[in-house]
């Protein structure tokens, strides 16, 4: 995990934040370098494990493996601000990781009975969403007010948070 954070601090600023003019290289690469790099040495070292454990002990270390990976995306997609298409650029980079997970024989572990990466796929849902649709997935489902106000930290990463319509929303979550 120590050298995926170190990975993490390579992410660019502008990654999430493209301007118009590279938005169309952004989508061509499908995911940020960043990204990809995770992705191959995590699959290098699934790939090692799924080689010489078995087991119990192959689903712990891969579960913790991926619980680490979330844990650390989510954090560090609080660092962040994030427009519209930068969001595209967010949800394909978590729909990589997510692939990555997939295949990993987790089930039955604490990982997949705390939403496995579904929870990411949610977070990155919020960056391309209009402002209509976030009341619904502030307050979607049986949320706790925890939930909702981490929910909210990560809209708040919206370029267009400050917007009137987002806002609204936010203040509605807040009170809810």
């Amino acid at each position: 995990m120590t050298w995926v954070s170190k990975l993490l601090q390579s992410q660019k600023k502008t990654d999430f934040r493209p301007r118009d003019e590279d938005f169309a290289l952004a989508i061509d690469t499908l995911q940020t370098p960043t990204c990809l790099s995770i992705y191959n040495f995590l699959t290098k070292v699934a790939n090692l494990a799924l080689t010489t454990l078995d087991g119990a002990n192959l689903s712990n270390f891969l579960a913790e493996l991926a619980s680490g990976l979330r844990s650390l995306l989510l954090e560090h997609l609080r660092k962040f601000s994030v427009s519209l298409t930068g969001g595209l650029i967010v949800s394909k980079d978590v729909t990589k990781y997510s692939e990555l997970v997939r295949p990993w024989p987790l089930q039955d572990t604490t990982f997949e009975k705390d939403g496995g990466m579904e929870v990411l796929l949610e977070v990155a849902n919020l960056f391309v969403i209009g402002p209509e649709a976030l009341r619904e997935r502030l307050k979607g489902g049986a949320r706790s007010q925890e939930e909702v106000n981490e929910l909210r930290k990560f809209v708040e990463r919206r370029e267009d948070s400050g917007s009137v319509g987002v806002q609204l929303h936010l203040q509605e979550a807040k009170g809810y």
